[in-house]
């Protein structure tokens, strides 16, 4: 567990913030510290310490990593919602969530079966999971910018043109993260 919270959470931070910046937005110099110093202190992390020091099986790594990665993009696809769809997307998510989740455990659960499930401790991660997710939702459509969290510029940002100049078309209509960065003066 020590060493795969941190890949699941290196993996979860660093692809939304790789998102961003193909979207054309900018790290700050904290992210750009920030990032490298992140990828460098799993290697650490991973190595353990202590002679009963064991590393996980690459399968877990894996596992960790698929798990980053699903976490960043349902970041990034809710970061992406229409900010008129109210709490939709999550609703839609946590119903699909839900569908996967019953069917992957379906195979396992007589495996299960003879311990006691911790129904208190998963009902709270469940919460905790529940409130994030609103409160990322809230955040990016707040005009933060949670693809680059270290960053306080974004190309977010209403560009400093007239409305005539800057009237959406088909290609930027409703994508925020689409519409042309600030001129510089």
């Amino acid at each position: 567990m020590n060493v795969l919270s941190p890949v699941t959470a290196l993996v979860s931070a660093a692809l939304p913030a790789g998102v961003g910046l193909l979207q054309g937005e900018h790290l700050g110099v904290a992210g750009l510290v920030g990032v490298p110093l992140a990828l460098a202190a799993v290697v650490p992390v991973s190595a353990g310490h202590g002679a009963g020091a064991v590393r996980p099986p690459r399968t877990a790594l894996l596992f960790a990593c698929g798990a980053g990665a699903a976490i960043a993009l349902q970041l990034v696809f809710l970061h992406q919602a229409p900010t008129d769809s109210g709490v939709a997307p999550l609703v839609v998510g946590r119903t699909v969530s839900s569908a996967v989740t019953l069917c992957a455990a379906a195979p396992v659960f007589r495996r299960l079966r003879p311990e006691r499930p911790a129904y208190a401790l998963s009902a709270t991660a469940g919460v905790l999971d529940s409130v994030a997710n609103l409160l990322f939702l809230l955040a990016a459509r707040s005009g933060a910018s949670p693809s680059s969290p270290w960053s306080p510029r974004s190309t977010r940002r209403a560009p400093s043109c007239s409305p005539a100049e800057c009237s959406p078309n088909a290609s930027t209509a409703g994508r925020p993260w689409a519409s042309a960065p600030p001129r510089s003066p």
